[in-house]
């Protein structure tokens, strides 16, 4: 009988072969980097929580989801702030999926660059559990990541679809939100996103967007702000 390890790898692998279909190389080298075997998994969180571990503000329960008391919040940055400044709620990953009534919150994100057809392009992957370092081959397995990606470089306060080539793809490793077959796999039906802020410098050393999502299943909406990580690049 395959151990419980192998059989977590393999069904990494499976999802990791089913990323490339979707997503091209760019999904298939960061699933790889998640997709660990590893029994372990550390909630993370994004650097502006209460307790100076991250998070959102508002409280989590221990599913990752979100309550009432942190919804609502405007991550949005003001309308005459530059495009190249993210404080305050901006700094903050709240991405709210709920599928079939099974709700959690991705509370921190990462991202990589890329090579599109039209220029360079952001690949962003954002997280419940895990590690927060940049992953690894060796790195502990997510419960939960939403990817997307394709998002053009220096389209801040665009409005972007999958009509302009954006790509979504959300994972249940855990196994618990009742997605679709290939089991834990659901690729968007729409995805909209906002670049709200990015930083300047090349490669940028943080991004943030608002993303909302629709899948077979349910949706996944908030914003993202993520950090670089070369090795989620190309």
């Amino acid at each position: 009988m395959m151990s419980g390890c192998r059989a977590r790898r393999a069904r990494r692998a499976r999802r990791a072969r089913y990323a490339c279909l979707v997503l091209g190389a760019a999904g298939l080298s960061s699933l790889l980097a998640i997709a660990a075997c590893s029994s372990t998994t550390v909630s993370a969180v994004p650097a502006s929580s209460p307790d100076g571990s991250g998070g959102p503000t508002g409280p989590v329960d221990e599913g990752g989801t979100i309550t009432d008391a942190g919804m609502g919040t405007d991550t949005a940055m003001p309308t005459d702030a530059p495009a190249t400044a993210c404080e305050g709620a901006c700094k903050v990953t709240a991405l709210n999926a709920d599928f079939g009534g099974r709700k959690r919150t991705l509370v921190r994100a990462q991202f990589g660059t890329q090579q599109g057809d039209a220029g360079p392009e952001l690949h962003t992957e954002s997280h419940l559990g895990g590690d927060p370092a940049c992953p690894t081959m060796s790195s502990p397995t997510t419960d939960y990541t939403l990817i997307v990606t394709a998002i053009p470089r220096g389209a801040v306060g665009q409005k972007l679809s999958q009509n302009d080539g954006i790509k979504s793809v959300f994972f249940d490793f855990k196994g618990d939100l009742g997605l679709a077959s290939p089991s834990g796999i659901s690729k968007s039906l729409s995805v909209n996103v906002t670049v709200v802020a990015e930083d300047p410098a090349t490669p940028p050393a943080w991004v943030a967007v608002d993303v909302t999502a629709g899948f077979t299943e349910g949706t996944v909406a908030g914003h993202l702000y993520a950090e670089y990580c070369q090795s989620l690049s190309q």
